[in-house]
C-alpha cells in the first residue's frame, strides 16, 4: 500500500496493492474523485509540484502520468482545457515537420 498528501495537500493519494487500484481523495471534505485501475504493480508513485499530475512507475519499468481533475473545481477543469490545448499545438508543429521531411523526392534522372 502507498498512501500519500500532494504537495499542494489538496489530494491523498491511495494505492491498493491488491486490487492494483490507485484512488484520489480531495482532502477539504474526503470526497473520492478518481479511481484507477492500473496496468502492473506500482513500485513508486509521485505527485508534481503543483499537484495536478501522478507518475507511476510500475513493476514492468513502465511509466504513467495521470492528470488529477476535480470536475467540481474550475482551476483544475480551467488546467485541464489548457493542457489539452499545449500539448496539441506541441504534438501538431512537430508531425507536420516529420510529414515534410518524409515526403519522397521526386527523382528526374530516369526519366
Amino acid at each position: 500500500m502507498i498512501t500519500f498528501f500532494t504537495p499542494t495537500d489538496n489530494h491523498v493519494i491511495y494505492y491498493n496493492k491488491g486490487k492494483r487500484t490507485i484512488r484520489v481523495f480531495r482532502t477539504i471534505d474526503g470526497q473520492q474523485i478518481a479511481d484507477m485501475k492500473c496496468p502492473a504493480k506500482v513500485r513508486q508513485a509521485l505527485a508534481t509540484q503543483d499537484g495536478q499530475a501522478l507518475v507511476v512507475g510500475y513493476e514492468d519499468g513502465a511509466v504513467q502520468m495521470f492528470l488529477i481533475v476535480d470536475r467540481f473545481d474550475s482551476t483544475t477543469v480551467a488546467h485541464l482545457k489548457s493542457w489539452r490545448k499545449y500539448q496539441l499545438e506541441s504534438y501538431v508543429e512537430p508531425v507536420q515537420q516529420m510529414t515534410l521531411d518524409k515526403e519522397p523526392q521526386l527523382d528526374t534522372t530516369e526519366l
